[in-house]
């Protein structure tokens, strides 16, 4: 993560996996339909026909995958910076879903995006969420009452979970229905299209990681009338 600006602070409380998996991961924060999802899972054991489900951010079920499930190496010393290094579990063919938040097994997130022009886009703040996130031992920040230092890198290769400062908004959002909108992240701000011929860009919850990019692809979507 690099060059990002900092505007407050706030903490991410993580949860634990569960139904034999210790912990995952998929390979990007954001795809189009389409796009082949590459998901990374820790399991307690050898599974040959494990349940892999897919959900929506209101823990509604749309599909499910049998995959083989199977334990990982030990995560590297460093897994917090130069990610834990899984062997890859399975591949998924990003279903054809309304632009949204979506989850595999309950607690691994994704941004599902739409190249269709909308008239509202929403930002999932995923480099923030990475920042405070502390699998495999650091964040950005001192944890553990300032005996563990901070990092000054850190993957987005290793189990992140969805934010608790933003999680009621998405489920708020969808529940209002009837609206024009899809969903970005952070990372997709560097790319102008992404956003900038919406109408109305809500950035929800704790978002103070941009990039250069996204901060100057912002300030002319503000400048050009967009609110």
């Amino acid at each position: 993560m690099s060059k990002y600006f900092h505007f407050v602070g706030f903490v991410l409380i993580l949860c634990s996996c569960h139904n034999g998996v210790v912990d995952g991961y998929v390979d990007a924060t954001s795809y189009f339909p389409g796009d082949t999802m590459v998901v990374f899972l820790n399991g307690e054991s050898e599974i040959l026909d494990f349940r892999l489900s897919l959900s929506d951010v209101s823990g509604n079920e749309i599909d499910e995958y049998q995959i083989k499930l199977f334990p990982q190496p030990e995560v590297p010393s460093d897994g917090y910076a130069k990610g834990f290094g899984y062997k890859p579990t399975t591949s998924i063919v990003v279903p054809d879903l309304t632009s949204g938040i979506y989850l595999l097994n309950d607690d691994m997130p994704f941004v599902v995006k739409s190249k269709q022009r909308k008239e509202i886009v929403v930002v999932y703040a995923s480099n923030t969420i990475n920042a405070y996130n502390e699998a495999g031992g650091k964040s950005l920040y001192p944890i553990k009452d300032g005996k563990v230092e901070a990092s000054h890198q850190v993957s987005f290769q290793r189990p992140i979970e969805l934010p608790w400062h933003s999680t009621h908004f998405f489920q708020w959002f969808i529940e209002l229905g009837g609206y024009d909108v899809k969903y970005i992240c952070d990372r997709d701000l560097d790319a102008y299209d992404s956003f900038g011929d919406c109408s109305l860009l809500i950035v929800c919850g704790h978002s103070e990681y941009w990039s250069r990019k996204a901060r100057v692809h912002f300030d002319s979507f503000v400048v050009q009338g967009g609110i």
